[in-house]
């Protein structure tokens, strides 16, 4: 039967989780909704840190950009009890940010903020919404180390970069993966002691391989040097850990790419991508059992994301559970 399925997703402990939609640009030219989609990653990246919380992955909080659809019929696609929403209007060099916390439940806005600054202080207003989102969830984190880490201030420039390369790596099309790199290598340019763009740099590389005819092995070595990089950098990096986790789990090095996934689990439990490689990891180890928790998990942080929910099928489907199996990939 399928209801495993349903039991399993209904113990998340109560209202511990959160999707971060983009941020809708109510600029007068609305050509800057690059500021409100790096607002949102910064600050889904920031949340993902904090212990107790769940946060939904990017590409499943990002699936709902200009649709429309109302607060509660999201929340129901993403199976979650808080959604931080808002919007970005800048005027020349000054920013206008708005964000609420919505508990889904009932609609109860748990929080609202107003920020007008000048457009560098964005940094800074990422981190305070981060840090009031942890406050008005504190009763359902209580027990928990709700502390914020703060993270780097990037030159304005290379973080544009950064926002700009995420939304083109996110078409996944040989164009939009070529230009992506393009924007990656600028904002390392800009900025070369900001950690996120070499993690991004070493994904997009990866990715590029199938629309471009190459041998994804071919760019490892790169890919590791970047990595590396990027964990001299930032060695509490879960995204660095988890993509060098992968470039071993290519090489068939297990216990390196081991390591490595467990890493970024244990900085950054929210991480979808390390969630799905520590789930691949385990299936070829021949732990089918574990392979499928760890796959559950990342299916829930990325709902909206096909290899994961794929993977999650694969691994009911090896477990003979053909039933559940086929229920995930109707869905």
């Amino acid at each position: 039967g399928v209801a495993p399925v349903v039991e399993e997703a209904e113990e998340e402990e109560e209202g511990h989780s959160i999707a971060v939609l983009p941020f809708a640009d109510i600029s007068q030219g609305a050509d800057q909704a690059y500021l409100g989609d790096g607002l949102s990653d910064t600050v889904t990246h920031v949340l993902s840190q904090v212990d107790g919380l769940t946060v939904t992955a990017r590409t499943s909080s990002f699936a709902f950009k200009e649709k429309n659809l109302n607060i509660s019929t999201i929340a129901d696609e993403l199976n979650v009890a808080n959604i931080l929403e808002g919007s970005v209007q800048k005027a020349g060099d000054r920013v206008r940010i708005i964000a609420r916390l919505i508990e889904t439940d009932g609609g109860t806005e748990l929080w609202s903020g107003n920020f007008e600054r000048e457009l560098s202080g964005i940094f800074a207003i990422q981190d305070e919404i981060a840090r009031e989102v942890v406050v008005a969830l504190q009763d359902v984190l209580a027990e928990k180390d709700t502390e914020i880490v703060e993270s780097y201030r990037p030159d304005l420039a290379a973080y544009e970069e950064v926002i700009l390369g995420r939304n083109e790596w996110a078409g996944q099309t040989r164009e939009s993966l070529i230009a992506a790199e393009e924007h990656f290598r600028k904002a390392i340019e800009i900025d070369p002691e900001y950690p996120l763009p070499y993690v991004y740099l070493s994904e997009t590389l990866h990715d590029q391989s199938r629309p471009l005819g190459r041998n994804p092995n071919d760019s490892a070595a790169e890919r590791k040097e970047l990595i590396a990089k990027a964990l001299d950098l930032d060695p509490l990096s879960g995204e660095a850990h988890a993509e060098m986790g992968m470039i071993h789990l290519m090489e068939k090095n297990f216990p390196a790419s081991e390591a490595s996934l467990q890493r970024a689990i244990e900085i950054n439990p929210s991480l979808a991508s390390a969630r799905g490689g520590y789930a691949n990891l385990l299936f070829l180890k021949g732990d089918r059992e574990a392979a499928l928790a760890e796959g559950r998990i990342a299916a829930e942080l990325d709902p909206q994301s096909s290899d994961l929910q794929n993977g999650l099928a694969l691994g009911l489907w090896s477990l003979a559970r053909s039933e559940e199996a086929v229920a995930v990939l109707r869905k």
